[in-house]
């Protein structure tokens, strides 16, 4: 008489085949698509490793963990970090999220045919069709929003290198032609009229514009250098708060919650909201005081900035002002929303929700 296969060496065999064909069918039809995650090796080891990893968790859910060579602990098994690296390497790559998508697509296709055909009435259909969708997207959104994070960084790095470009030409071009223009006008003779030569006044004045936009100039220059880098968001606001000029209005920072780093393109473009909402404060509110306060939570940030100043209708802004319209351009490129409340009398606080992924530090 012949011995019976034992159900868990029957189990692993049909996973095992069930396996097999799948990455086999899902290689041939993203080679017939001419996708760069076949075209080259490197790529395409990657992507066996990561079908390898969804497929131990689409068997994990349904029921098949405690067989011999399914174990989630397994090197195969891609966990939402892995998948966050995977979106930071297929950045690196030039493979948009696109090329990703549309494998997960026949992926799914492939999956779901090859393990009912191939291991029949073992378990529903639509529990089937679950379990590869959920195990699926798993990798799925923290690889397309770690490449979203990798762009944004790239994109904040190219805007600090542009600051510094500005911030030198500031320095070495526009601010020295205003210095020399300066220093030709107290030399000319042309200042020592009385207060009855018209022509006297004028050129004090003009002395004393030129003075006020030099200083002005090399604030902003100076402003322009400052920036996150590496560091914490609440340490660059700190600084940036610490060198502010003594006569200008005061700020105070408080922070509550668990100070984390955020990915560097919303650490940047938030520090730079936050330098706008001051500048507009000190220029327009005359307020005195000014606070930044920063709430942080398991899954977002708030950074309020608010002042005791003279407070506005809302009516009353420019539709073009093109300091709230660059804040809010901010906000939308990484994900932020930006609201301001304000009244006449009442000063004006602005706040800034930023989302966090639970995986920042």
């Amino acid at each position: 008489m012949r011995a019976e296969t034992p159900p868990t060496e029957q189990m692993t065999a049909d996973v095992d085949s069930v396996v097999v064909r799948i990455v086999d069918e899902l290689t041939g039809r993203l080679a017939g698509q001419s996708s760069p995650l076949v075209t080259d090796n490197a790529v395409s080891g990657e992507l066996e490793t990561q079908v390898r990893g969804i497929l131990t968790r689409v068997f994990d859910r349904l029921g098949a963990a405690d067989m011999p060579g399914s174990d989630p602990g397994r090197d195969a098994v891609i966990t939402a970090t892995a998948g966050a690296e995977i979106g930071r390497r297929r950045a690196d790559q030039h493979i948009h999220p696109a090329e990703s998508l549309a494998a997960a697509n026949v992926l799914f296709e492939v999956a779901l045919t090859a393990i009912t055909e191939l291991m029949p009435g073992r378990w529903a259909t639509a529990a089937v069709a679950l379990s590869v969708h959920h195990a699926i997207m798993e990798n799925v959104v923290p690889a397309a929003t770690s490449y979203v994070n990798v762009l944004l960084d790239r994109l904040s790095i190219a805007h600090s290198e542009e600051r510094l470009r500005i911030s030198r030409d500031l320095h070495d071009r526009v601010s020295h032609g205003i210095a020399v223009a300066h220093q030709r006008l107290q030399l000319s003779g042309l200042t020592e009229g009385g207060p009855d030569d018209d022509g006297a006044v004028s050129v004090r004045a003009a002395l004393a514009l030129l003075e006020s936009t030099l200083r002005e100039t090399q604030a902003i220059a100076t402003e322009l250098r400052y920036q996150v880098g590496s560091g914490l968001l609440s340490d660059a606001i700190a600084d940036f708060v610490s060198d502010s000029d003594a006569g200008m209005t005061p700020i105070v920072v408080s922070n509550a919650g668990r100070v984390r780093r955020l990915p560097t393109g919303v650490q940047e473009e938030t520090f730079i909201v936050v330098r706008e909402l001051v500048h507009n404060a000190r220029r327009h509110a005359a307020a005195t005081t000014i606070h930044i306060d920063m709430s942080w939570r398991e899954r977002s940030v708030q950074v309020t900035v608010r002042d005791d100043g003279r407070g506005f209708h809302r009516t009353d802004v420019r539709p073009g002002a093109l300091g709230l319209i660059g804040s809010r351009e901010r906000c939308d490129a990484i994900g932020a929303e930006l609201s301001i409340s304000s009244a006449p009398g009442s000063g004006t606080t602005v706040t800034l929700d930023i989302p966090l992924n639970p995986d920042v530090e």
